[in-house]
C-alpha cells in the first residue's frame, strides 16, 4: 500500500514517470491490485504511452469487468488514438453498467459528431443534459452538432442556455452572434 500511496501522491504532482515506478512496485508485491493498474493507466496516458495505458486499463477489466472507469479511461485512450469504434465500444460498455453516467454520454458524443453521425451525437448530449442538466459542454457540444445539421435555431437556444450557465463563455456568445447574423 505504501508504493501506491506515493505514486498517488507522484500523480498529483503531475511526475507521471515517478508515479509509474511506484505503482510497478505496488503491482509486483500484489498482483491483482485493480486500483494501482488503473492509475498506472492513467500515468501512461497522461505521459502519451497509450498502448502501455491500454494495457493496464484492460488488466483492470480483466480483473473485475464492471469497473466502469476503466472502460472510460480506455475508452479515452482510443479516442486519443482517434480508434473511435473502439473507444465508442468502451463508452456504450460503461453505460449498460453504470446509466446514469453523464461524462460518458458527452464523450461518446463528441466521437459521434468526429464520425459524422450527428443524430447520434445529439442523441448522447441530450442523455447528457438529462442527467445533469447544468452541464454546459453538453449544451455547447450539442450546439455545434445543430450547427452541422444547421439547425440554426436549435444551435442558437444551446449556445443561449452555455450562457446562463456560465455568463463568461465568450465563445458561446462569439458562436451565437455568428449564426444570428446569417
Amino acid at each position: 500500500m505504501m508504493y501506491y500511496h506515493q505514486g498517488n501522491r507522484e500523480d498529483r504532482f503531475g511526475n507521471y514517470e515517478a508515479s509509474i515506478e511506484k505503482y510497478t512496485k505496488a503491482i509486483e508485491l500484489v498482483p491483482d491490485y485493480e486500483n494501482a493498474y488503473f492509475n498506472r493507466g492513467h500515468s501512461y496516458n497522461q505521459l502519451g504511452n497509450y498502448e502501455k495505458s491500454i494495457e493496464d486499463f484492460s488488466k483492470v477489466i480483466e480483473l473485475n469487468s464492471n469497473t466502469v472507469d476503466a472502460y472510460v479511461g480506455r475508452g479515452l485512450v482510443y479516442y486519443n488514438l482517434e480508434n473511435y469504434e473502439a473507444a465508442i465500444k468502451d463508452y456504450t460498455r460503461a453505460i449498460e453498467i453504470e446509466p446514469d453516467y453523464e461524462f460518458v454520454y458527452n464523450n461518446r458524443g463528441l466521437i459521434c459528431h468526429e464520425l459524422k453521425n450527428y443524430e447520434a451525437a445529439i442523441k448522447d448530449y441530450t442523455k447528457a443534459i438529462e442527467l445533469v442538466p447544468s452541464n454546459e459542454n453538453a449544451y455547447y457540444n450539442r450546439a455545434f452538432t445543430y450547427l452541422e445539421l444547421e439547425n440554426y435555431k436549435e444551435s442558437i437556444n444551446d449556445f443561449t442556455k452555455v450562457i446562463e450557465l456560465n455568463p463568461n463563455c465568450n465563445e458561446a456568445y462569439n458562436n451565437r452572434d455568428l449564426i444570428m447574423l446569417y
